[in-house]
């Protein structure tokens, strides 16, 4: 894809899916169109809480619905490849899950990055 003259490519990344939706409705609602949302990872970062159970999935994986934890499902949720370490680098729970590619007007940039930066993106 190719860039008309005057328009600039945004990409932002975040870490929750929800943070992503957000910025997007509030970009459209402000009269971007031209954007999507494209998941990156197959094992997208869970938000963790501190009164979370400290089995290792559970530190992995994140917390299932509303904040539930079954500990039967531990030894499963265990057995998954983001556990292990030996899948990706160390770090990739903590890389951002979602893209959010916005392309708009350059004159117009400095105000969806200012929304995309409110809702937690890494520009």
């Amino acid at each position: 894809m190719q860039l008309n003259p005057g328009e600039r490519s945004i990409l932002a990344y975040f870490t929750q899916q929800e943070q992503a939706q957000q910025a997007a409705q509030t970009l459209r609602s402000m009269g971007y169109q031209d954007l999507q949302i494209t998941l990156l990872s197959p094992y997208p970062r869970r938000p963790m809480h501190k009164s979370s159970p400290s089995y290792l999935s559970h530190l992995v994986l994140g917390s299932r619905g509303g904040g539930e934890y079954n500990p039967g499902h531990g030894p499963l949720m265990a057995a998954d490849p983001a556990v292990s370490g030996m899948s990706s680098p160390s770090l990739a729970a903590a890389e951002p899950s979602y893209l959010l590619t916005l392309v708009c007007n350059t004159e117009d940039g400095a105000a969806a990055l200012e929304v995309l930066k409110q809702y937690g993106a890494s520009i």
